[in-house]
């Protein structure tokens, strides 16, 4: 258009009319535009990489500010997921008889507790024999054949799914545990609760400065974890969390986390294990610990890589910082072309 008007009304020549419309074309150009965002982005995932941060999508940062929800697992993301078992407690049998079932049951297992399970069987020189039988609950527990006996650990959910019942002096034991924060699931050899295995992991020592850096700013800190009710319920208290959901599955959470998104809050999600896979693809922002599973990591839209989670409390202001740069960025873009094309 500017070439037309100064070629046929102008009066000028052809070549400075030419002119004219190379500097329109200069100065309206997009690349200011184009450029503005994107060398934000990319300078912000560099200096993420530095903190401990891997960004694997680049809208993560908009996305992140976005988020008025953070749900939290528990072992391996509030606390440092290395549980340790503190004891054992005999209902039926020896404890020979009984610590052979339960270190060759959780012989295959990628759990946390099943390490922990392993560790404490090692320290006193136990044997452990691959399962004839191996059959994984998601979020409840194991089933195995061990020398031909079928062995269940997990959850009372799992007992209860296999008819087996538990008795009221293990009701009891547990739920004292539980009060007392520990995670405790039950041992059944032979169609028979044979122990309960109490176990307690450490809380991270950031966990709480980063739950109160979220609620200090409005959001909506929930706990949802597959342990009992009573040691989530434990933690929350101790770390200040306003909203808990025990003993979930792997799908609990994903349900949970799209439940919330249908309610109209924007979800940030942070966990760790295979569990928690799902819940990490379907929130609107999916923050996997970099000491957690492979598929979790993958299903995450930014790992922790220094397996600090304080590091999610440098990935927010470090996209408070994007934000506030990008705006700086288009601003000068459309101020000097306001005042350069007319």
């Amino acid at each position: 258009a500017v070439f037309a008007y100064w070629a046929a009304l102008g009066g000028v020549s052809v070549g400075e009319a030419a002119l004219f419309a190379a500097a329109v074309l200069a100065v309206t150009c997009l690349c200011p535009l184009g450029i503005a965002v994107p060398l934000v982005v990319a300078i912000a995932t560099i200096s993420a990489t530095k903190l401990g941060v891997l960004v694997r999508r680049g809208d993560v940062f908009e996305r992140v500010l976005a988020a008025d929800t953070v749900i939290f697992d528990k072992t391996g993301t509030l606390t440092v997921g290395k549980p340790a078992v503190q004891e054992v407690v005999l209902l039926d049998g020896s404890a020979e008889h009984v610590l052979k079932y339960l270190c060759s049951a959780e012989y295959r297992s990628e759990h946390p507790l099943a390490a922990a399970v392993r560790e404490y069987c090692s320290e006193r020189g136990l044997e452990l024999a691959e399962p004839e039988r191996y059959e994984h609950f998601p979020g409840l527990g194991v089933l195995a054949r061990v020398d031909g006996v079928d062995v269940v650990v997990g959850s009372r959910k799992l007992l209860e799914a296999f008819g087996i019942q538990v008795a009221l002096e293990a009701e009891q034991r547990a739920s004292e545990e539980l009060r007392r924060g520990s995670t405790v699931f039950y041992v059944a050899v032979g169609g028979r609760v044979s122990a309960l295995v109490v176990v307690r992991d450490r809380v991270r020592e950031e966990a709480a400065g980063v739950v109160s850096f979220f609620r200090e700013r409005g959001v909506r800190t929930i706990l949802a974890t597959g342990d009992s009710k009573g040691a989530a319920e434990s933690m929350s208290a101790e770390l200040g969390i306003g909203e808990v959901h025990a003993e979930l599955r792997p799908e609990d959470k994903a349900e949970l986390v799209e439940e919330l998104q249908q309610q109209g809050r924007k979800v940030l999600f942070v966990g760790d294990g295979v569990n928690d896979a799902p819940a990490l693809s379907k929130a609107l922002v999916g923050v996997a610990m970099g000491s957690g599973a492979d598929i979790s990591k993958e299903a995450g839209d930014a790992v922790l890589t220094s397996g600090n989670l304080e590091s999610l409390v440098d990935l927010y202001r470090l996209s408070s910082l994007v934000r506030r740069k990008a705006l700086q960025n288009l601003a000068w873009a459309f101020a000097y072309n306001a005042i350069l094309v007319p």
